[in-house]
């Protein structure tokens, strides 16, 4: 069986205070979505390793989503944790706060 792919993907990488970010995880394996995903997490994480962990909201068609406001400035690393057929994924993104 082919491993699952997930496409990570940020509305901005490069925002000001206070700006809220839309992400996206699209899951599929091969050529096809997957809607049944075991879990789907958001995890934020500061540059000294802080971090929090947020459930995502399945769009569907294989679209798991996810709004963050940061209010801190400074770079982030954000990380989609998709479990789903046996299989685990954790692509990332990074995202720079502005003041």
């Amino acid at each position: 069986m082919e491993p699952i792919d997930v496409k990570l993907s940020a509305s901005s990488q490069q925002i000001s205070l206070n700006e809220t970010v839309h992400m996206e995880a699209v899951v599929t394996q091969q050529a096809d979505v997957i809607d049944d995903a075991d879990e789907v997490m958001f995890e934020v994480a500061t540059s000294d390793g802080v971090s929090m962990e947020f459930e995502a909201e399945h769009q569907g068609e294989g679209v798991y989503v996810f709004d963050y406001q940061f209010k801190t400035a400074g770079e982030y690393k954000v990380t989609s944790h998709v479990t789903a057929r046996g299989f685990h994924a954790m692509p990332s993104v990074q995202i720079v706060v502005e003041e």
